[in-house]
């Protein structure tokens, strides 16, 4: 029994050593925990999604050495943030896969309204410098509301709709 477990996890830590993350990197461990938790067909099931939507064998896997849990999640969670980052936002596959940590982020609370506020500040020139998907979406939530809402709610009193905790964060 220990002797199947054994093999079975060297077998996991060769995989992961050949895919070239190295033992003593913090995704090491979550590569380990995405192998021990995902089944071969599901592993599978997550490439082809992943193909699916253009994406080459060498830009998944870079993926999964940079945020091994891109794997880990759900096929509707991918599905539904890929759909809105590449068809509705514009963002390529291969550009959304450098980022993989945004897989876990949340579509409804965190992306949409996010990418909401920065295309409507774009589409009215209030902003100049072009902001990284990925930056946009590390902001913690009160940077965020500085940087994009509240700075900007005269020019467009709009966002206070969206964030309308941004009200309630400047009362207190």
């Amino acid at each position: 029994m220990f002797t199947t477990r054994t093999g079975k996890f060297n077998e996991i830590v060769e995989k992961i050593k050949g895919m070239g993350i190295h033992p003593f990197k913090c995704n090491f461990l979550g590569a380990i925990q995405a192998f021990t938790a995902l089944s071969n067909s599901n592993w599978e099931l997550k490439m082809d999604l992943y193909r699916r939507f253009g994406l080459s064998e060498d830009e998944i896997h870079n993926a999964f050495k940079i945020h091994p849990q891109c794997m880990l999640t759900s096929v509707k969670k991918i599905t539904s943030i890929m759909d809105y980052l590449v068809n509705q936002m514009g963002y390529s596959s291969s550009y959304v896969a450098k980022y993989p940590c945004i897989f876990c982020y949340s579509l409804e609370k965190r992306i949409i309204p996010r990418c909401s506020v920065y295309k409507l500040l774009t589409c009215k020139g209030l902003i100049k410098n072009q902001f990284s998907l990925i930056s946009l979406l590390n902001y913690n939530y009160e940077s965020f509301l500085e940087k994009f809402v509240i700075k900007f709610e005269v020019e467009a009193p709009e966002l206070l709709k969206m964030y309308p905790s941004a009200v309630k964060s400047r009362a207190t």
